[in-house]
């Protein structure tokens, strides 16, 4: 990969070479970071952030069954009102 240069706008926003964006993997909306050590500045980009909707799935097993979010969410009220009814009685 040769050097590559670009021009600094009025607003401090520079375009990356499109060499350096698809060697980095670089997408729109991508976060980068820029580390300065020493002498120099190199460019991170920032781990990108998963969807719902991709990683929906990902972690079921075929031998379990799919969770009921609203049951679940239910069942977890019930336990925390019951935990509540009890503390309350025994107070003195």
């Amino acid at each position: 990969m040769s050097d590559k240069t670009t021009t600094v706008t009025s607003k401090g926003q520079v375009t990356i070479p499109a060499e350096i964006r698809e060697y980095m993997d670089i997408k729109s909306g991508d976060r980068l970071m820029f580390v300065r050590d020493a002498e120099r500045v190199y460019i991170e980009r920032l781990p990108r952030k998963s969807t719902s909707d991709e990683v929906y799935g990902i972690l079921r097993r075929p031998e379990q069954p799919t969770l009921d979010v609203e049951r679940a969410r239910i069942e977890a009220r019930a336990r925390r009102s019951s935990r509540q009814k009890v503390g309350k009685g025994n107070e003195k």
